[in-house]
């Protein structure tokens, strides 16, 4: 049975009870989900910190990835907690994700796509470590992961050789359309690495100059 997620106003009310109880001179500009809806990026506007954002990354149960959005604005990205986390340890392994469907994720947008479990990863590790797998698995291969689970019998990835080809056009560049259908450019294109589900990015809106974490899949 999966745990219900904490709603946006739920993670806010969270997040703004860590400001008042240090004391910071610090408020919520705005907190908006991924699409998927099991992150999020939560903008603060003041100074923060570290002791804050250490006591932010104790009661969401994540450490977030920290971004300097622009002067006096710092973007917090982490996972949406179920409703009843009070600061579980990251590190500790995950339950089993749902079964990807037979036809798998993306058919349907890559005709080509197949489902691969990771060699070695039938046991469960904590989420460092699985992420390092599936690191070490694209370094190996040359795949980028369109999506990639948790199951009983190891990490799946469903991969594509289009999807592949449009990534790395993608990171040549630098650059691509969101989307949102707004122009973005690519930070570090050398610099990806796995959230959730997905493997991400750092890019920065050309229209509206905020900066953020992306799944690769938003920009192909």
């Amino acid at each position: 049975m999966n745990e219900r997620k904490m709603t946006i106003g739920e993670v806010e009310q969270i997040v703004e009870k860590v400001l008042r109880e240090n004391a910071c001179d610090a408020t919520v500009s705005s907190v908006e989900p991924n699409r998927a809806g099991d992150y999020c990026t939560v903008i603060l506007n003041g100074d923060v910190w570290l002791n804050v954002l250490k006591d932010i990354a104790e009661a969401v149960g994540e450490e977030p990835i920290v971004s300097a959005e622009e002067y006096n604005e710092i973007g917090l990205f982490f996972r949406i907690p179920d409703a009843d986390k009070t600061g579980a340890d990251n590190d500790e392994p995950e339950e089993s994700a749902p079964a990807i469907p037979a036809d798998m994720r993306h058919k349907e947008e890559f005709y080509d796509s197949e489902d691969i479990v990771i060699p070695g990863t039938e046991v469960k590790r904590s989420n460092t470590e699985q992420n390092e797998q599936v690191m070490a698995w694209m370094k190996e291969t040359g795949h980028y992961p369109i999506v990639y689970l948790r199951l009983d019998d190891g990490v799946h990835v469903e991969v594509s050789d289009i999807y592949d080809q449009k990534v790395r056009d993608i990171l040549e560049r630098s650059e691509a359309v969101g989307g949102d259908g707004r122009k973005y450019k690519i930070e570090n294109p050398d610099n990806i690495f796995p959230i959730g589900d997905s493997i991400c990015v750092r890019a920065t809106c050309i229209e509206t100059g905020r900066g953020d974490v992306y799944g690769l899949d938003f920009f192909v």
